[in-house]
């Protein structure tokens, strides 16, 4: 185990467009999810939290709060929560692709830090491949059957969102929405 200061840095991003929350009624709460995925992705033995943060549209944001009516009060301990425009050029993505690249310009001589992305979108080859090029490890949580499949491919490692989530809580979960 390396010490304490010379842990490599880890960015956790959401895209909540993308991968959404499973619906209340599941025995995970949002709290206990995100320190369940933050645990599991970021081990604080291993790695210094560079930031966590999210990003979603107003009309996103009135959909989760509906199923998860106490969603601001459970986030706001673990993740930064960013409200997106819906206008195509300030959008969720470009709002987390600023991000990302935020990360690697700061981290371009720590080959060693990690970036837990939970979205399918393709919008992010590009982060995800100057990342993997930099040495930095790109772990993509989506849905295997909805997902660029270049963006899985390009990732260090890729997890299937509804496999977690039914590791995590031990049973089937259900997933809002979702086209596969």
């Amino acid at each position: 185990m390396q010490s304490y200061d010379e842990r490599p840095f880890a960015l956790f991003v959401w895209d909540m467009e993308n991968v959404r929350l499973p619906d209340a009624s599941d025995t995970l709460s949002i709290s206990d999810l995100v320190s369940n995925l933050k645990n599991g992705f970021m081990d604080p033995k291993y790695y210094k939290e560079w930031r966590t943060t999210a990003c979603i549209t107003r009309t996103s944001l009135k959909a989760i709060e509906k199923r998860h009516p106490d969603f601001i009060d459970q986030m706001v301990p673990y993740i930064d929560i960013t409200l997106a425009s819906s206008f195509k050029k300030v959008n969720a993505d470009y709002v987390l692709k600023r991000e990302l690249s935020t990360f690697l310009d700061s981290h371009a001589a720590s080959p060693h830090s990690r970036i837990i992305l939970l979205s399918g979108d393709g919008d992010f080859l590009g982060c995800v491949q100057r990342a993997i090029k930099m040495g930095i490890e790109v772990h993509v949580v989506s849905y295997s059957g909805a997902t660029s499949k270049v963006l899985q491919g390009a990732a260090t490692r890729h997890y299937d969102w509804r496999s977690l989530l039914e590791e995590m809580t031990g049973g089937t979960v259900t997933l809002p929405y979702v086209t596969i």
